[in-house]
């Protein structure tokens, strides 16, 4: 039985770059969507939140 060579951990961690103002009521959450860089010199990953109107019953 061999042993396992040890694990290089890289720190993550997340700071917002932008957001959004929040309104007094938040409509919900319509779709969820992550990016990862593709030629973006800071490396940075995307996470993109979009918010919906709600439905409305007649």
């Amino acid at each position: 039985m061999g042993l396992l060579p040890p694990a290089h951990v890289h720190p993550c961690y997340i700071v917002p770059r932008y957001s959004s103002r929040l309104e007094s009521e938040p409509t919900p959450v319509s779709h969820i969507a992550y990016q990862e860089p593709e030629n973006d010199p800071k490396n940075f990953c995307y996470i993109w939140i979009a918010r919906g109107q709600p439905e409305v019953e007649e």
